[in-house]
């Protein structure tokens, strides 16, 4: 898989679009590149001839040999190589990390920096990628929400998810953080998962929440990957207060629960696309009255 300065060079010669080098390096670093772009077309160098920059020096600081390139000449390969170079000293130096977001309603895939493992975000989550970090030899990402994760093996990979921290080697996983819980789904390979000292090794095939303080018990896993990525959301046995945020994630609602007893649990499919339905499937077996209003929706029992 091509690196990011790759992708930013064909970024630069118009072989890949915006949306397509988003997917690599989030979109507010290429809205950065397009700011560094036009500083560039402005650039008057006094001696071209002495105006040089050491590509390898700056690229693999600790490989030996060396090669100049008068990035003046020819213009067009030089005016992409010095932009990478200027992107890659910037962000190394000011801005190595980068946060990537899913809208409401969709969902977003993230090339992590080792080029081959992969994050898919869930709607309204967040990931908060340090590229400094990955060069010291770890591979951590910040979570924020809900993702599934394909990790090639490698250096040891790990998640903070503000409530607890996943750790692996090579997998496929999901992590989804809410309130002071935590659900770790693991479909190949194996994890570490850990909240507040309490360890937990989830294996293929296995689902763990932290709940209340506790890891409950194992849950198996009947599928290959998360229904969140089919077009619906699934739950076994999911506080209410999980099945809440998904709902207000997912259809970007404000869910007020009055007095509804948010201990109470949920089982069951509800799709993405149809509020309304989903409402009425959570909600309905449980007893609980719902009013949509706008953007809020109040439940009462």
């Amino acid at each position: 898989m091509a690196s990011q300065d790759e992708h930013i060079i064909k970024w630069l010669n118009g072989e890949i679009t915006d949306d397509e080098l988003k997917q690599v390096v989030g979109e507010s670093d290429v809205a950065k590149y397009k700011q560094i772009t036009q500083e560039v077309d402005q650039w008057e160098p006094e001696n071209s001839d002495q105006f040089r920059i050491n590509v390898q020096d700056i690229l693999q600081e600790k490989k030996t040999i060396t090669r100049s390139i008068d990035w003046w000449k020819p213009v067009s390969i030089a005016a992409s190589i010095a932009l990478v170079l200027t992107v890659s000293v910037w962000l190394m130096f000011f801005n190595d990390t980068t946060t990537y977001y899913a809208e409401v309603g969709e969902t977003k895939e993230v090339i992590l920096p080792d080029g081959k493992s992969k994050v898919t975000l869930s709607s309204g989550s967040e990931l908060i990628v340090n590229r400094s970090a990955w060069k010291k030899g770890g591979r951590p990402v910040k979570l924020k929400g809900k993702g599934l994760f394909e990790v090639e093996p490698g250096d040891p990979f790990s998640v903070d998810a503000e409530v607890g921290n996943v750790t692996v080697l090579g997998t496929t996983f999901t992590v989804d953080a809410f309130d002071t819980s935590m659900e770790v789904i693991c479909f190949e390979g194996k994890v570490k998962a850990t909240v507040s000292a309490n360890d937990v090794i989830v294996n293929g095939g296995e689902s763990y929440l932290f709940h209340e303080d506790k890891w409950e018990e194992m849950v198996p896993v009947k599928t290959d990957k998360p229904s969140w990525l089919q077009g619906e959301l699934s739950f076994t046995n999911a506080p209410l207060k999980q099945v809440i945020q998904s709902l207000e994630k997912e259809f970007d609602i404000t869910i007020q629960t009055g007095k509804v007893d948010l201990k109470r649990r949920f089982t069951g499919t509800f799709p993405k696309n149809n509020l309304n339905a989903a409402l009425k499937i959570v909600f309905d077996p449980l007893g609980i009255s719902f009013e949509i209003k706008d953007k809020t929706v109040t439940l009462s029992k």
